[in-house]
């Protein structure tokens, strides 16, 4: 912290990423009155005019430190009562009530994240049963082109026996027209 060390809240907040972890921070720290901005040159935040009666009747300025860990995102908060940083050695119930407050924030963003969570995966879940159904689909035509194939088929063998006996039937009127034929030669011959 910028401010040396002073005593502090820390909270894991499992499943958070450091962005909507700090973005529900700020959001979180309006509902008090605060403005939230990154300090310079840190990676501090400063929440500036926090008015929550329960800690301090006057208005106080929060720091907070967000670590990023592959479990979560740590978070870290140090309230500045003007006078003192809060701690539980000498403020014990204001202590307890920002322990809560601050353990209901992570709970509301965990709960958030896992929301979102299962928000995503419904998602992907609906567009995999969406190519399933197609897929099931292509499928079913396929089978219904191999039938119409196989009918296709089968009416083809049908109409190359037909055409068979046809072309019998034609070869043999060919040689009698040929012997027809042979036959008016022959006669125009004797003339």
């Amino acid at each position: 912290m910028n401010e040396g060390k002073n005593r502090g809240l820390q909270v894991m907040i499992p499943e958070g990423s450091q962005k909507d972890v700090t973005k529900s921070w700020t959001s979180f720290m309006k509902k008090y009155g605060a403005k939230t901005f990154k300090m310079k040159r840190l990676d501090d935040y400063a929440s500036t005019e926090v008015n929550m009666p329960s800690i301090s009747s006057a208005p106080f300025t929060a720091y907070t430190i967000f670590n990023n860990t592959p479990e979560g995102v740590y978070l870290n908060v140090f309230m500045d009562l003007g006078t003192s940083y809060l701690n539980s050695a000498l403020n014990t119930e204001k202590s307890a009530v920002a322990k809560t407050v601050i353990a209901t924030f992570a709970k509301d963003v965990f709960i958030a994240a896992l929301n979102k969570e299962v928000k995503d995966n419904g998602k992907k879940l609906d567009k995999l049963n969406m190519e399933q159904s197609s897929l099931e689909n292509l499928n079913a035509q396929y089978h219904q082109n191999i039938e119409s194939a196989k009918a296709l088929i089968e009416q083809r063998e049908a109409a190359i026996e037909t055409n068979v006996v046809s072309q019998n039937v034609k070869k043999q009127e060919i040689v009698k027209q040929k012997d027809i034929l042979q036959t008016i030669k022959a006669k125009l011959g004797k003339y």
